[in-house]
């Protein structure tokens, strides 16, 4: 005969209890209990078998369960319902037992940690004591509480990354915390020198990171100084700035000291769990990764390795609600021969052009591909394109870039426009009846 403790007025006998002496919560309790959470071994065997049994479509009460387990939990099941006060507290004594489920699995982590034998294993482990911090648990929202949940954010100002770019932040993308964004680019474009302007930008309202794996400090922070600045890029990289430069840069510098908050991290090396473990220790709410092939991994073949950084990034953006901004290498353009001039052009990049990896595709929620506008000249204007976007529009918007000075601008006819802006303003409730789409109706694409 089994050896069984009597059970103690325990939470996770409590569960057990309430399931008993009410068997109608039993789906409930599974969509929020799981065996992992039962410290108790005795609890975890008759918990699982109350679950085959539930999955089984077969009765649930002590008899069926008594059965299934064996005849030696008879006096335990019977006590499990005796220490129960209601099954009506259930809920309580689930949290309860959850909380204390998972404080044991962070002791246990916290033991291994200290136990650890190189660096690799502590960030490994410090990844998963970061997954039990997290909430993971999945909520199930009713109708009712959805709608609430609606008219409560229609009665606040929503918080979405405004990168400086008008075209994009007038209503074209709704990126925000928690998303993971991609901008694609050829080598040479100049994806390093936009995400460091747009890192600025954002770092007026919010705590951002910019994780370096390409570009060392001193050369992020000459493109830095340029683009605050204005100063000419040349003149930094040559060491030519004069007595009359240093007055305006010194000002400019302690300006974005005082109103920005950006940190650059020189990342090369680093790998998913590292950049993770650094967002948190520093608590970022925007991170830009540059980028994103870069990042270190453990696969040998590099399909499964950006496969899985991808999937790492996607991760830490919703677990930590922070923004992830990665950079992207894309595939150098093959020339092809156009079939009505005949002569050697090189077509835009599309999202199949993402090097390595479709899940990159997959996992964001907002693809952006630059690309110059005429690619015989370097110094043509750069499209930006917004290929995919889950909760907004598609398009282009077209950047002039001063490479002297790392700066992008939109030009003046791309702004958005009085009659633009009108068409995002709600139509009268007398003007309602029926909203005209002719772009729609005949067939054409907005953008």
């Amino acid at each position: 005969m089994v050896e069984m403790k009597k059970p103690e007025l325990d939470a996770q006998c409590a569960v057990l209890g309430s399931v008993l002496i009410e068997p109608d919560i039993i789906g409930e309790v599974l969509q929020t209990v799981r065996e992992e959470d039962f410290g108790d071994s005795t609890c975890k065997t008759i918990f699982a078998a109350i679950r085959d049994l539930y999955i089984a479509g077969s009765r649930i009460d002590a008899v069926v369960v008594l059965h299934a387990v064996g005849d030696q939990y008879r006096d335990y099941l019977s006590q499990l319902m005796d220490v129960t006060p209601t099954a009506a507290g259930w809920k309580s004594y689930a949290a309860i037992m959850k909380e204390q489920a998972k404080l044991y699995r962070i002791r246990t982590l916290a033991a291994e940690l200290e136990a650890s034998m190189s660096v690799a294993d502590a960030q490994s482990i410090i990844s998963r004591l970061h997954d039990e911090l997290s909430d993971r648990s999945r909520r199930v929202v009713t109708l009712s509480d959805g709608f609430k949940m609606f008219l409560h954010a229609q009665e606040t100002n929503p918080a979405y990354l405004e990168f400086g770019i008008d075209p994009l932040d007038d209503g074209r993308l709704f990126a925000a915390k928690g998303d993971f964004i991609v901008i694609g680019a050829r080598p040479s474009v100049g994806k390093t020198a936009l995400a460091i302007q747009m890192a600025r930008h954002i770092g007026k309202t919010q705590k951002v990171g910019f994780f370096s794996l390409e570009t060392g400090a001193e050369k992020f922070f000459d493109r830095y100084v340029s683009n605050a600045t204005g100063t000419f890029f040349g003149r930094i990289k040559r060491r030519e700035l004069d007595e009359q430069d240093w007055p305006y840069i010194s000002k400019a510098i302690r300006d974005d000291v005082k109103d920005i908050r950006l940190e650059m991290i020189d990342a090369s090396g680093m790998s998913v769990d590292d950049i993770r473990a650094m967002t948190l220790a520093r608590r970022f709410d925007v991170i830009f990764v540059d980028y994103l092939q870069l990042i270190s991994g453990r696969e040998r073949d590099s399909y499964s390795r950006v496969t899985n950084i991808s999937m790492g990034l996607h991760n830490l953006a919703q677990q930590a609600n922070v923004a992830v901004i990665a950079l992207a290498q894309l595939r150098r353009a093959e020339r092809q021969k156009d079939k009505k001039t005949g002569k050697s052009v090189e077509y835009a990049p599309t999202l199949s052009d993402l090097r390595e990896s479709g899940q990159i595709e997959q996992d964001a929620d907002v693809v952006m591909l630059m690309y110059l506008s005429d690619p015989d000249r370097p110094a043509s204007d750069r499209i930006l394109r917004v290929a995919k976007n889950k909760e907004g529009q598609r398009g282009k918007v077209t950047l002039m870039f001063d490479g002297s000075r790392q700066r992008f601008d939109i030009r003046e006819e791309e702004a958005p426009s009085k009659n633009r802006q009108a068409e995002t303003q709600r139509p009268k409730i007398a003007d309602a009846k029926q909203i005209a789409m002719p772009g729609l109706m005949a067939g054409r694409r907005i953008y």
